[in-house]
């Protein structure tokens, strides 16, 4: 039962994501074409527009069946890796 509901889960991320995905490629590619103006805007813009791909790309492979492996690690590596993946990115 658990594992239908995070299959369920991993189809509805993807469904999602290729719908967000889809204009946010015509978005990135008309700023490319636009780059003239301000220069530090458009660097601001592209490398949001980057994070949200990667988000959605992160989503997509939820919904991919994936074979379940168990391995060890050091719980503070996984505190730290979670706490850079949530933390706003600097430019």
């Amino acid at each position: 039962m658990q594992s239908e509901k995070l299959s369920i889960v991993g189809e509805l991320a993807a469904g999602v994501a290729h719908e967000i995905r889809n204009p946010l490629t015509t978005i990135k590619g008309f700023l490319q074409l636009y780059k003239s103006g301000n220069s530090q805007i458009n660097a601001l813009l592209l490398s949001e527009l980057e994070r949200i791909e990667n988000i959605t790309t992160e989503m997509l492979s939820l919904g991919k069946p994936q074979a379940i492996q168990m391995d060890t690690a050091k719980l503070t590596d996984i505190i730290e890796n979670t706490v850079e993946l949530l933390s706003p990115r600097q430019i």
